[in-house]
């Protein structure tokens, strides 16, 4: 995944979120652990 690549001090998913963002953030999970936000629009 790209933010283990990236290693951001705050990883976003913002603008476009899809309406299962829950399960998005639990797939990242999988592979990332550091901080996670994402925008509830």
């Amino acid at each position: 995944m790209i933010f283990n690549q990236v290693k951001p001090k705050l990883a976003v998913y913002s603008h476009i979120v899809p309406f299962d963002a829950p399960n998005l953030v639990a797939q990242t999970r999988k592979t990332y652990s550091g901080p996670l936000e994402w925008a509830n629009t």
